[in-house]
């Protein structure tokens, strides 16, 4: 540490700002201008830190590249406490605003944890879901082309509830995957309410009832979650800058919504008997009812509105963790369609005995639609690590002063 001529001790350095650090709060400095006032004063606090926090990334944007974090020793222990929000203390000067951010803290963690807990009730209620009847008379589990999706949402959802037990930058990283998850999982139930709706009466199964009530108690989790870290400060905000990875990322999340849309499926009806042979397509999103595209398209419409806030959310990292879990439900579709089994005769309108005696046989495989929309996928994911490396440093702990510094 050192003391800037503008009167703070200065603990956390960018390329060129500063922030400080005297009995009055915070202050970002510039460090080529020692003589010069302080940029911007903060209160003392968690609250107060985070906009010196953030007010520095501004300056040295973009993303500054080996911002330290307090000394080592007795100023570190004392940072780490003061992450934990336990102001004050043996030899440290604290004041009444530290210890009512402390409180805020607390609330603020306090409220996550119920949130995580929500998440969690929700996953259970998902599970429970599983095994009723869910359309048709069938159930989720009967049919593991049906299951697998269903299993790889819960599991993003319990990762996400871990995560907000965490705690810290991890619980952030957390809340907005759950967030992703939620956002494009909803037209994909509408879609599923829909076929009910469009199947007549009783076609809809406890275990539909059980899945969208496993998503509403998951996605008010996250949602909790996330206004508890937005009022702490703690949760980031989307910053509209055009960049190559904003205009990239676009076309990949328009490109897999698109390919979404499509048939994917392919069948090769062959008769042995004559050598005839016709190839049939099947999984138009826009052949269903009305009920159904219309979820269909919320989903398409959700993930690029998704990718969008993802793509120019700062912190970078946590923007990462929403586009991952948006994309998560995009991924479970191409499990889906990998486990789903070559239907029977009676799916294209061939009775058993017909396909007896002209020795049908029924080859399935994909569309080319399919791998488009693969392509574009894994284009879509390949920027999550890449907005998870640029996001700079996370936040370092609340740094305080200790004993007899100068101010």
């Amino acid at each position: 540490m050192h003391v800037a001529s503008s009167g703070v001790t200065v603990t956390t350095r960018g390329r060129r700002y500063a922030i400080g650090r005297d009995d009055d709060g915070f202050a970002v400095v510039d460090l080529e201008q020692p003589d010069a006032p302080a940029i911007a004063r903060y209160p003392s606090g968690r609250d107060g830190w985070h906009l010196a926090w953030r007010r520095l990334k501004e300056l040295d944007d973009p993303a500054p590249r080996g911002l330290t974090a307090p000394a080592a020793g007795a100023a570190g222990a004392a940072g780490a406490a003061g992450a934990a929000g336990m102001l004050g203390g043996s030899g440290v000067r604290s004041t009444p605003g530290d210890h009512a951010t402390s409180a805020t803290a607390a609330g603020a963690r306090a409220t996550v944890a119920v949130a995580a807990t929500l998440t969690v009730c929700g996953v259970i209620v998902g599970i429970v879901g599983l095994f009723p009847a869910y359309l048709g008379g069938a159930s989720l589990a009967a049919h593991r082309e049906e299951l697998l999706p269903h299993v790889v949402y819960l599991a993003g959802w319990s990762a996400a509830a871990l995560a907000l037990l965490a705690g810290g930058y991890v619980a952030r990283a957390g809340a907005l995957l759950g967030a992703g998850i939620s956002s494009t999982t909803l037209g994909l139930f509408i879609a599923d309410v829909g076929s009910a709706t469009g199947s007549g009466a009783g076609a809809a199964g406890a275990g539909l009832y059980l899945a969208v009530a496993g998503w509403v108690v998951c996605s008010v989790g996250i949602v909790a979650a996330l206004a508890a870290l937005r009022r702490h400060g703690r949760i980031g905000r989307p910053d509209v800058r055009v960049t190559p990875a904003l205009v990239v990322g676009t076309l990949l999340a328009l490109g897999t919504a698109a390919a979404f849309a499509p048939s994917w499926d392919r069948y090769t009806l062959v008769a042995t008997s004559t050598g005839a042979h016709e190839t049939v397509t099947a999984g138009n999103a826009f052949s269903n009812p009305a009920s159904v595209v219309a979820g269909d398209v919320v989903t398409m419409v959700v993930l690029v509105l998704a990718a969008l806030v993802a793509l120019t959310w700062r912190p970078r990292p946590l923007g990462a963790g929403l586009l991952a879990g948006a994309l998560l439900p995009f991924v479970a579709q191409v499990i889906s369609a990998l486990a789903q089994p070559v239907p029977g005769p009676t799916y294209f309108g061939v009775g058993p005995g017909e396909a007896a005696s002209a020795q049908l046989t029924i080859a399935g495989g994909f569309t080319a639609w399919f791998y488009v929309y693969c392509a574009f996928l894994a284009g879509c994911a390949a920027l999550v690590p890449v907005l998870a490396t640029r996001g700079g440093a996370a936040e370092p702990p609340l740094p305080r002063l200790r004993s007899g510094a100068a101010t």
